[in-house]
């Protein structure tokens, strides 16, 4: 998991470990895939602007409850 976080968004990187409370569980949501991002890791999304904007919109609808 080191290599890819090298290649982590720093914005998304932190907004993740400030929404799950620790890295381990913030690395482990960014390797599962999601079924509010049609069932892609995040990480996979993450090599676009558009991507990193859905994934950020989805932390936030996380860190408020709304999951759909």
């Amino acid at each position: 998991m080191s290599a890819k976080n090298c290649r982590l968004n720093p914005e998304v990187y932190a907004r993740c470990i400030e929404v799950f409370g620790d890295e381990a569980k913030a690395l482990r949501w960014l390797e599962t895939p999601n079924f509010a991002l049609g069932k892609q890791r995040p990480f996979e999304l993450l090599g676009s602007e558009e991507g990193i904007q859905l994934v950020l919109d989805t932390l936030g609808r996380i860190e408020y409850g709304v999951f759909a």
